[in-house]
């Protein structure tokens, strides 16, 4: 279909006519060794360097303003850090519900502290082996006991290295219930 197209171009008169127009026109020839006048060098030579003079001193910019002295500049810098620091930023919904959730516990765990039972105050249970991890530290070990301590829950544990380590209870990365039985626990009278 191209092929037929570009077959039939030439017969089309306006085409023929439009070719032998573009043709007719006489070319005009620029002479090589063109040169400015001085007058006129001399006035876009002035006009280039008030150019370069605007753009060097920034003074053509919208809206600037040259600052006379230091002064000026350090106050303009603190009323603008002052107006950043001073602007409200919204809390995300993830923070908002994260801190109604601490607040709550909080005051519910003070409230119901002394109505737990010994059973239930004990949120990890003795005998029960435990990894845990601060500070690029692992310690491995058996839950001795765990008390509430100003809205925490701290965990004792016995290490295998037969000390005592209390760590609050969110630094625990896994933990296998029920791998000791309680009554050896009971027997360290801890």
């Amino acid at each position: 279909m191209h092929r037929l197209g570009l077959q039939c171009l030439p017969d089309i008169p306006c085409c023929s006519s439009h070719i032998r127009h573009a043709s007719i026109i006489p070319k005009r020839k620029v002479p090589q060794n063109a040169r400015i006048p001085p007058e006129e060098y001399r006035h876009m030579k002035g006009e280039a360097n008030q150019v370069m003079k605007m753009a060097a001193t920034q003074s053509g910019k919208v809206g600037w303003r040259s600052a006379d002295t230091k002064g000026q500049i350090n106050k303009k810098i603190t009323s603008d850090v002052k107006a950043a620091q001073n602007r409200s930023v919204p809390a995300s919904t993830e923070k908002l519900q994260f801190q109604s959730i601490a607040v709550g516990e909080d005051e519910s765990f003070e409230n119901n502290l002394y109505q737990l039972g010994k059973a239930q105050k004990e949120r990890i249970p003795a005998g029960t082996f435990v990894e845990m991890r601060r500070n690029e530290i692992t310690i491995r070990g058996v839950v001795l006991f765990s008390l509430p301590t100003g809205g925490k829950w701290l965990v004792h544990v016995l290490s295998f290295h037969g000390e005592i380590v209390s760590n609050v209870e969110a630094d625990i990365m896994f933990m296998i219930p029920s791998f000791i039985d309680k009554d050896i626990v009971r027997k360290c009278d801890v």
